[in-house]
């Protein structure tokens, strides 16, 4: 008898839910459907350089249903919404849904992560059906190589590090193994979740004999890049072989009609109409500056332990027309002065402002002066009372244009310790 009451019970809970007519017609109905009757999920097949085919995306993607409080009041996959065959009872109200391949981590190779998010209602006594929906890529991604002339002259092992969000950097080891240069070819993904619009790219390794390292931000990345980084050979004006870095360019989404979609993926080259060459633009150190020899490793010292001196000169042959420092730091309360400053991003020919908050700390030259200059002189000492204050590692990319539309970059980190 009392598996007979539970059958008819059960059986009478499956009618109020799934027969919408009588549903509709409840005098005291406060709640809806959210239908999965056309709902559909797609997913590339992998992930490359070029497009690939759409397919039927796996079970394991999650489908989460946010109220308009922002708490979570079902989550399902998308096998369990397949299996469902007909939708989700919700008390009448607003919602969101989120759609997530993955668990989203903050730099991991080979880790792409799609998503998609959409708004709902619910009517009391209705059923709302999931329409289309368009799908991006969540994460940056980068790769790393070497061209042929660096890696002629290369002599022992090296690494280059990529990191977007602070503190969480990838390491892509290269090994040298007698000449036979192997490197680390995979694709690094990395979470943008903390509002992060910066690459830092740093290498570290054994170049004719001896150790080179260098470091560059790439500033402006976004979810759905690929951001291909190539270290080069470069010869200075002493003629000595040193290393820069090349962005050639980057994979980025387009829209996509299906619900869960990897992008599909075009590459942009560099612009053909670029000027060629940095125009001899070079960052250098006075010539009687000597407590420091590498713009990568500026280590602040107490003040017990005396005076910094970090006197720089920035040689534009051919007169500047921009300059401009783009800021990264490791430590969240000077990135939430550089925040409040305006920004990461300083325009040294026209500051704002709110600029006058990072030069009290910093004191680069700035103002409409700068124009034209063929040398610009940085007595950045004064910097050492006040960056004191925050340990950790704060990279100024200086960034040069000169009248011929000649480019550079040269990073500047300084080190609390």
């Amino acid at each position: 008898m009392k598996t007979t009451r539970m059958i008819l019970a059960a059986a009478a809970l499956c009618m109020a839910v799934s027969c919408n007519e009588d549903f509709r017609r409840h005098e005291n109905v406060t709640t809806g459907i959210l239908s999965f009757e056309h709902f559909s999920i797609r997913s590339a097949l992998d992930v490359e350089v070029v497009a690939k085919s759409v397919t039927e995306a796996s079970g394991d993607y999650r489908i989460n249903i946010y109220n308009a409080d922002g708490d979570v009041v079902r989550s399902v996959t998308y096998a369990e919404v397949k299996e469902s065959g007909y939708g989700i009872e919700l008390p009448a109200g607003n919602y969101s849904l989120e759609v997530i391949s993955g668990t989203l981590q903050v730099a991991a190779f080979e880790s792409p992560v799609y998503g998609a998010t959409d708004e709902f209602g619910i009517v009391a006594g209705g059923k709302t059906d999931l329409g289309e929906i368009t799908c991006k890529i969540l994460q940056c991604a980068a790769t790393v190589d070497y061209d042929d002339a660096l890696k002629e002259i290369m002599t022992g092992d090296g690494k280059a590090t990529v990191e977007v969000a602070s503190g969480y950097p990838l390491t892509y080891n290269l090994s040298y193994n007698g000449g036979n240069i192997a490197r680390e070819e995979r694709i690094g993904y990395f979470s943008l979740q903390s509002g992060a619009t910066t690459m830092v790219v740093s290498f570290s390794g054994k170049v004719n004999g001896s150790t080179q390292k260098m470091t560059k931000v790439i500033s402006g990345i976004k979810a759905g890049e690929l951001r291909q980084i190539r270290f080069i050979k470069k010869v200075n004006a002493e003629g000595d072989a040193t290393i820069d870095i090349s962005v050639n360019g980057y994979i980025e989404d387009a829209d996509l009609q299906a619900y869960i979609a990897a992008p599909q993926l075009d590459i942009i080259g560099e612009d053909p109409d670029a000027p060629k060459g940095d125009g001899d633009i070079r960052l250098l150190f006075e010539p009687d500056c000597t407590m420091y020899s590498d713009f990568s490793n500026i280590v602040v010292p107490p003040l017990s332990q005396g005076a910094m001196d970090l006197r720089l000169i920035i040689m534009a042959p051919g007169g500047i027309k921009k300059l401009g420092v783009v800021i990264q730091s490791t430590n969240s309360s000077f990135l939430g002065a550089v925040e409040a400053a305006g920004g990461p991003e300083l325009d040294l020919v026209n500051p704002s402002p709110d600029s006058e908050i990072i030069f009290q700390v910093v004191p680069f030259p700035h103002g409409a002066d700068l124009l034209g200059a063929t040398e610009v002189h940085l007595d950045l000492s004064a910097a050492q009372s006040p960056i004191l204050g925050f340990t950790g590692s704060h990279t100024f990319t200086m960034k040069v244009t000169d009248n011929n539309n000649c480019r550079n970059e040269v990073a500047v980190t300084m080190i609390v310790q």
